[in-house]
Parts: C-alpha cells; structure tokens; sequence
C-alpha cells in the first residue's frame, strides 16, 4: 500500500498513516486539529493533507457546527488491496 500510495496519489507519510489508521477503524474519524497534533504540523499543512485525501475520495468531509470532521470512505480498503502492478 505504501508504495500504491507513492508512486499513484504522492501521498507524504503523514497521509499514508491516516489511511493505515482507518483502514484498520472504518468507522473512525478525524479532524484538522486532531491531524495537526499528533504530526506536530501547522493548521495549513493539515488542512492541505486531508484536502488532497478528500480530492482522491479517500475520505470524504462533513461540518458540524464550526468542525469538519473527515470519514474514510470504501476506496480506502480499495487502495489497500490492490496489487502494485495494476495501481501503477
């Protein structure tokens, strides 16, 4: 997966350890505040990370008052069962 990660989307080790975490948690979530803290990362960065996740519906977002919480969708168990010769 590491690799499919890489070389197809050019997702940083910040992203391909979010999709770790929800590949094992479907039915967990996140938030930019949450992502910045434990990368110790800027709000930018952060928001940029899930952006781009989003933009590859790996995740999708929805706001609840003031937050956007972000949810892994169905193509990240997608991303982690696919061979590496037919991701590339």
């Amino acid at each position: 997966m590491n690799k499919v990660a890489r070389l197809k989307y050019k997702f940083n080790e910040r992203q391909i350890m979010l999709l770790q975490y929800f590949y094992g948690d479907m039915d967990s979530s996140t938030t930019t505040k949450v992502h910045t803290e434990l990368h110790q990362i800027t709000k930018k960065t952060a928001i940029k990370d899930l952006k781009q996740l989003v933009a590859s519906k790996l995740l999708t977002s929805k706001k609840i008052g003031t937050k956007i919480i972000y949810y892994p969708t169905l193509k990240v168990k997608e991303l982690f069962n696919t061979p590496i010769s037919s991701a590339i």
